[in-house]
């Protein structure tokens, strides 16, 4: 009988559930051999009417679990039913942090799946926690960079705030588990768009460029651009550096220069002195009272 139940309820024949709740008497929590319960399989496969009536006249508990630690809700957020979702959401209170056997939300089972439609829904109405970790430490946004959604996480970092710097239990950041896996698109967003930190290790002391050698998964675009972008760094260090000397010297170079004690107006006629070029030379060369070599003035 609780076979018949469960089938009728996976094919959405609300006249065969209703025949068996009210002519059997089969109990509306009555599963099969993966804890799967009516409820379950209605929200799973998207019927609102039979979810509607096994909520609303058979009393189903909205919370219970299958074997994994799947609720009605979390099924239909990870299977893109979302006008099921909404229904448990807003008319049978269900929990939206209600959790599976992984520690996992709705939400994050949804931002895995890439069902950018469901994230959106639970993070703008369902004021879902953007920030909730699985067992393993991973949040939406790790999961959607995993996996490569690059909707799902645009959309957590630049409307949900979502933090680019949380780390799974292994330190792994979502640029991280993108650059892993091979996803060149999201590595560009994260590093370009987002600012993901490049320089970050895990906790084996491995960098995003670490990850990306060391993965059998990543391809040769996502190599390519971290090498690219690891090359940048060095030049913006070399151009910092230098300016930093520069700076340094700018004192230095303008003790030796013939400047008059007041700048000129617009319209006075400028001074016969004038510096005709100058070469910046090591400042351990100068000797005091002397100009510096490469330094040429004229009065």
């Amino acid at each position: 009988m609780n076979t018949e139940l469960i089938h009728a309820a996976r094919d959405g024949d609300l006249d065969t559930v209703r025949y068996y709740l009210k002519e059997t008497k089969a109990p509306v929590e009555a599963h099969d051999k993966e804890g799967v319960t009516a409820l379950i399989r209605g929200a799973m496969k998207g019927h609102l009417e039979l979810v509607r009536f096994l909520v609303e006249e058979a009393k189903a508990d909205v919370e219970a679990k299958d074997v994994y630690g799947l609720t009605a809700l979390i099924s239909a957020a990870e299977r893109n039913e979302i006008k099921v979702l909404r229904y448990l959401v807003e008319h049978a209170n269900a929990r939206v942090e209600a959790t599976d056997g992984y520690g996992s939300t709705a939400l994050i089972r949804a931002a895995r799946k890439g069902r950018i439609g469901v994230v959106r829904y639970l993070v703008e109405d369902a004021k879902a926690n953007v920030e909730a970790e699985d067992l393993q430490k991973w949040t939406a946004l790790i999961w959607g960079a995993r996996n490569g959604s690059l909707e799902v996480v645009q959309y957590l970092v630049d409307k949900a705030g979502a933090n680019t710097e949380a780390k799974s239990n292994k330190g792994w950041t979502a640029l991280m588990c993108s650059t892993f896996y091979g996803h060149v698109r999201v590595v560009r967003y994260l590093i370009e768009r987002a600012h993901a930190n490049v320089e970050a290790r895990d906790y084996n002391g491995h960098t995003v460029t670490d990850l990306a050698f060391l993965s059998w998964t990543c391809g040769s675009s996502v190599k390519k651009f971290l090498t690219d972008v690891e090359g940048k760094k060095l030049i913006n260090r070399a151009v910092v550096r230098d300016l930093d000397c520069v700076h340094m010297l700018h004192p230095m170079i303008f003790k030796y220069v013939d400047r008059p004690a007041h700048p000129p107006s617009v319209r006075s006629r400028p001074r016969e002195s004038t510096v005709r070029h100058f070469n910046v030379v090591d400042p351990v060369e100068w000797e005091e009272g002397s100009v510096p070599g490469g330094c040429c003035v004229t009065s």
